[in-house]
């Protein structure tokens, strides 16, 4: 494996920020030309420096409200420890009840 250079660095900053950026305008960004900048980013890909390519979608767009991960820390003496508990029972993707971690998905 190569070591990363400041070439290699920005270019993962670009790519970041724009992964669909065409290879000519990257290679304009970091001043080399398009071939040793597409072979920089197979290199990259390859060495599994960039794991992949993804699409963000908007959960609101496809009716779906955010998914949110939640931790809870509840103390015995709380009285809503069996509210809470059936609560989280209902909630088919919680892991930990009463006390751990959890998602959940909000209502708007």
């Amino acid at each position: 494996m190569k070591e990363l250079d400041k070439i290699d660095f920005r270019i993962l900053k670009i790519l970041q920020q724009n992964a669909r950026i065409p290879m000519t305008e990257l290679a304009e960004k970091v001043g080399l030309s398009s071939t040793p900048v597409t072979e920089r980013v197979c290199r990259l890909e390859r060495e599994h420096y960039i794991s992949g390519y993804h699409a963000h979608l908007n959960p609101h767009l496809l009716g779906k409200p955010p998914l949110v991960f939640v931790e809870l820390k509840l103390q015995s003496k709380s009285g809503n420890i069996s509210k809470i508990s059936k609560r989280s029972a209902e909630n088919s993707a919680n892991y930990g009840v009463p006390s751990g971690v959890g998602r959940i998905r909000l209502p708007d």
